[in-house]
């Protein structure tokens, strides 16, 4: 899962979907930022289209107060109870 695109959702937020993908073996949601390369290459080109966000505001409401894992600028992974 990657940036902005998840944060509302459904298979997230609903708790039924949720205990699904469990069901099928997925336990961490991991989210990248792009690499500092291609955000300085997009800056300098003017197409201004990759950015670095700050991925914690990008998780899911239902994955806020999910245990961290593991917490760079570049790589968030959070642990799906």
């Amino acid at each position: 899962m990657i940036g902005s695109d998840w944060i509302d959702d459904p298979k997230i937020n609903d708790p039924e979907k949720l205990k699904r993908l469990k069901q099928l073996g997925y336990d961490k949601m991991v989210l990248i930022n792009p690499s500092p390369f291609s955000v300085a290459l997009t800056s300098v080109t003017g197409k201004h289209g990759e950015k670095i966000m700050d991925l914690h505001e990008c998780l899911p409401t239902a994955a806020r107060q999910w245990p961290v894992v593991f917490d760079s600028t570049q790589v968030l992974i959070v642990q799906i109870p």
